[in-house]
């Protein structure tokens, strides 16, 4: 049933090249009828369905537009995370250009440097997720041959190339593959939590709390499943395939943020996204 839903949702998407969530400002909002402006500066005048009580709250201050095809064409909504609140785009003109400020662009994460040959944090992590996982290996944070010879037979099973890139692949699929263990080990978490910092070039030095963020829960879940809204106000953009998962999760189910990934921790199920606010 899963694979029917992803294939809808590729075939879907190679239909609709302009389809996506866009962060918008609403400039005026009157009734049934508001402007907002892109952030190429394209101002639309928009006539919108019930469901958007609280827009002219927000005038100044940015909403979203839900496109399955063209820019606010067929099918296209208007959400308001903050308000909870969506409703059909029955109509959109065109009224030219204004400048406007460019849409958030989240901090890109450094290249990861390998890690030091003698003992170190993570070469611990990696020897504690591959024992999770089955290898022979021992924990004492010194690369030996074996657990060289483990890490590159676990990268060959995923098809990592052996550069750089290769290994925070390595990283990021180590902690992955340690949350999808079942049972669950109880040092899943912080485990993972190490090895997502590790893959982001952090030293050992360094907190692991910017890695991963536990003590998250959804609010709410808009736009089939493309965007989510915790319970601290933030907003995230899920990456559109993979908004099958997104798509079916409830309020209240406790997320784990790395990087620009929401876990549900409640179902095992990951996402790609980025935050929009």
């Amino acid at each position: 049933m899963k694979a029917l839903r992803v294939a809808i949702v590729i075939l879907f998407a190679c239909s609709a090249a302009h389809a996506g969530v866009e962060s918008v400002v609403v400039k005026k909002a009157m009734d049934d009828k508001a402007i907002r402006v892109r952030a190429s500066g394209e101002m639309y005048l928009i006539e919108k369905g019930v469901g958007c009580l609280s827009l002219w709250r927000y005038e100044g201050k940015r909403v979203y537009v839900n496109s399955p095809g063209l820019f606010s064409g067929v099918g296209s909504s208007l959400l308001i995370p903050d308000a909870d609140q969506q409703c059909r785009i029955w109509n959109s003109e065109s009224l030219g250009s204004e400048s406007a400020k460019p849409a958030y662009q989240p901090p890109r994460n450094p290249v990861p440097a390998a890690p030091p040959s003698g003992p170190d944090e993570t070469t611990s992590l990696i020897q504690n997720a591959l024992r999770i996982l089955g290898y022979d290996v021992v924990i004492d944070g010194i690369q030996t041959d074996k657990t060289k010879e483990a890490f590159a037979r676990y990268q060959a099973s995923k098809n990592h190339p052996q550069t750089e890139a290769g290994l925070r692949l390595g990283l990021l699929s180590l902690a992955m593959d340690v949350l999808d263990k079942k049972p669950p080990p109880p040092e899943a978490l912080p485990l993972a939590s190490g090895l997502y910092q590790a893959s982001t070039g952090s030293s050992a030095s360094r907190s692991r709390s910017s890695a991963c963020i536990e003590g998250h829960w959804i609010s709410s879940v808009m736009g089939d499943g493309k965007l989510v809204k915790l319970e601290d106000g933030s907003i995230w953009e899920v990456d559109s395939v993979d908004t099958v998962d997104s798509m079916l999760w409830l309020p209240t189910e406790e997320i784990l943020i790395c990087g620009e990934r929401l876990i549900n921790t409640d179902n095992g199920e990951k996402v790609g996204a980025k935050r929009l606010k």
